[in-house]
């Protein structure tokens, strides 16, 4: 039989008398974007309503939270979920198996082997905080420009001139 609610609390009143506040918990980090942040870890886990989420760990590189940790929380328990969980994975530059089962796998194999860095924004709405990732434009590897196309540009900037050429 269960215990009434009333009586389980007069059971910790010892404790709840002793117990002293402990500073901590959740709290949310500043509003703010968080540039070049680390992926430390990236899990497949069940929530603690038991749905399947993927969490991706990130570390603050520099400032004043430098080597505090953001938490992206991703529930892939349904078709939506799994098309946001996508996306996600698509700005990341995380392949997305064919096989979901892949999906640890693969996750691990992406922190580990993983050089990009990620802007992590944080925007308060209500009571919740969002977390959008994007990759860090300081991060990439520079992207080379086609020479031939840098080269059709100055043509078209400069007055075309006629070549003459010699028949045989």
């Amino acid at each position: 039989m269960a215990k009434s609610i009333a009586k389980e609390l007069a059971e910790l009143q010892g404790f709840w008398e002793e117990a002293k506040a402990i500073e901590g918990g959740f709290k949310n980090k500043p509003d703010d974007i968080y540039e070049a942040c680390k992926l430390t870890d990236a899990i497949v886990t069940k929530s603690k309503s038991d749905n399947l989420m993927v969490v991706f760990e990130y570390t603050i590189k520099s400032g004043d939270l430098a080597g505090e940790t953001i938490n992206k929380y991703s529930v892939i328990q349904t078709e939506k979920n799994l098309s946001y969980f996508k996306g996600d994975c698509a700005v990341m530059g995380i392949e997305c198996p064919k096989d979901i089962t892949d999906l640890p796998e693969i996750l691990d194999d992406f922190v580990k082997e993983n050089r990009e860095r990620f802007d992590i924004e944080l925007k308060t709405e209500g009571d919740r905080q969002n977390i959008y990732v994007t990759v860090s434009g300081g991060a990439q590897e520079p992207e080379e420009k086609p020479k031939k196309k840098a080269v059709e540009e100055e043509e078209e900037e400069k007055p075309k001139k006629k070549k003459m050429v010699a028949e045989e």
